[in-house]
């Protein structure tokens, strides 16, 4: 049996290979902007910070 992992890997070459570029473009824009506000979120607890947005 494959591990979790092995699994979504599968899922997501199949759905990669489904979409056309611009999808594609605007799911790495998404997710770009998700890391970027991740960062930000950990960056100002680890400081205690209020969050900056």
């Amino acid at each position: 049996m494959e591990n979790w992992y092995e699994q979504i890997r599968i899922k997501t070459e199949y759905i990669f290979q489904k979409i056309t570029e611009h999808p594609f473009l605007k799911m790495n824009e998404a997710f770009e902007k998700s890391s970027k506000l991740e960062w930000i979120f950990w960056d100002s607890a680890y400081n205690k910070e209020l969050w900056k947005i």
